[in-house]
């Protein structure tokens, strides 16, 4: 590893003593986060939050092939509330796990996938903001143990992908 220019004295002799690379640091700030992500993931009932029995609806309408419908509501009208880009990654992982409700497994380990992601996605993109590394790690490592975060995956909401998605586009973008 190297230090940055906008790393503390003390970051930089950490950083200096390790023999990692960027790459090798962020691949075990993901590692870190999904260990963290699957020590709180349970069993909690899907429905309590609302939201994550919609996306639940939606994920298994889009992938019957029913398009994007409300299926819970008499004569299953087109949804318009919910944005389609989690449902949408929902049912590409329903039509690989179609059991109901074991598949609920497989959608909590998603998000735990995504919690890991957007805590690499932000040392990016922190790191891609001319912070140093070692701050930008330690900003990562904050989003793989941010309660809120870990408490909404766990729900089976869209808060994890979105900052997934959100942090990979911003560091892509930002390059141009």
């Amino acid at each position: 590893g190297e230090a940055t220019e906008g790393d503390s004295p003390l970051v930089s002799r950490a950083i200096s003593g390790l023999a990692w690379s960027w790459r090798t640091s962020l691949l075990i700030l993901g590692a870190v986060s999904l260990i963290v992500g699957l020590a709180v993931m349970d069993r909690s009932p899907i429905g309590a939050a609302v939201d994550d029995a919609m996306y639940l609806i939606l994920a298994k309408s889009l992938a019957a092939g029913q398009g994007y419908r409300s299926l819970n509501l008499p004569g299953q009208p087109l949804n318009t509330h919910f944005p389609p880009g989690y449902p949408a990654a929902l049912a590409v992982l329903w039509r690989l796990a179609p059991a109901f409700p074991g598949n609920l497994t497989v959608f909590r380990l998603f998000n735990v996938a995504c919690l890991a992601v957007a805590a690499v996605g932000t040392a990016r993109f922190v790191e891609s903001r001319g912070v140093g590394r070692g701050w930008a790690l330690g900003v990562g490592g904050l989003t793989a143990i941010s309660v809120p975060l870990l408490v909404l995956g766990n729900l089976l909401r869209s808060e994890p992908f979105f900052p997934a998605l959100l942090l990979f586009t911003l560091t892509a973008l930002a390059r141009f």
